[in-house]
């Protein structure tokens, strides 16, 4: 049987759908639910520790926007938004690194990588803590701008159009720098050899995401030019 590219695009462009739209949208009200249950437990002076709940309340309102972004560009294509897929990655490599990251499928990376990412803070309450925490929210809020630089294009393997604005401008992936940068932040108050190499091996991850995407979008020109122009993936003059 020898598929038109057309029914190709379709049919990859539907299980991409199927996939990520109704997990996008649990995970949009699992956010949604967290932000609700801590601000009652501030609301209600039932917090144990008022600076940890707001911390995952500020979270939780980042990662639903987020999330939510990520859903309407699943959910929503036009020409005239300039975001309608030119594309899909038809790899099985692209689909075994991205699906990896999700779930359920994560659930199997993380029994072979024996550390799994976390936005958690384990360290006693203090001044060494709030700076983690603080730093974390940084890093949460620049993540969340890079995927406001996406908009309506935010979405796994497929191609809606090179996005060259905001942080694209100064590395080619920045929401994946700024992912592991996180988790490192987060580790490292209680750092150990199974954590640093669960780092390092997400990392890794993330490199075959990166390059398993730079091999689909470079069939397009336009995506070349921008690598000639943005030299680096996830850190200026390093990598």
């Amino acid at each position: 049987m020898t598929w038109l590219p057309e029914e190709r695009l379709s049919t990859l462009l539907t299980g991409v759908r199927a996939f990520f739209i109704p997990l996008m949208a649990n995970a949009v009200i699992g956010h949604a639910h967290q932000i609700g249950y801590r601000m009652s437990l501030l609301n209600q002076d039932a917090s144990t520790d008022r600076s940890l709940d707001t911390y995952y309340v500020v979270l939780a309102m980042m990662f639903m926007l987020d999330t939510l972004v990520f859903l309407l560009g699943y959910m929503v294509e036009s020409p005239r938004l300039s975001n309608h897929v030119r594309s899909v990655d038809s790899s099985a490599s692209g689909w075994l690194a991205t699906l990896s990251c999700y779930s359920p499928f994560s659930g199997v990376t993380m029994l072979i990588i024996p550390w799994a990412p976390t936005y958690e803070v384990f360290i006693e309450s203090g001044d060494f803590r709030n700076v983690i925490m603080v730093v974390v929210v940084i890093l949460t809020a620049l993540t969340l701008g890079a995927v406001a630089a996406l908009g309506l294009k935010a979405s796994n393997l497929t191609h809606r159009g090179v996005v060259t604005n905001g942080p694209y401008s100064v590395v080619r992936h920045p929401i994946y720098t700024l992912k592991l940068m996180t988790w490192t932040m987060i580790a490292l108050p209680t750092l150990t050899v199974v954590s640093a190499s669960g780092i390092a091996a997400w990392a890794l991850l993330y490199l075959a995401r990166a390059i398993t995407e730079e091999r689909h979008l470079s069939k397009d020109p336009a995506y070349i030019a921008y690598q000639e122009k943005v030299k680096y993936r996830f850190i200026p003059g390093l990598i």
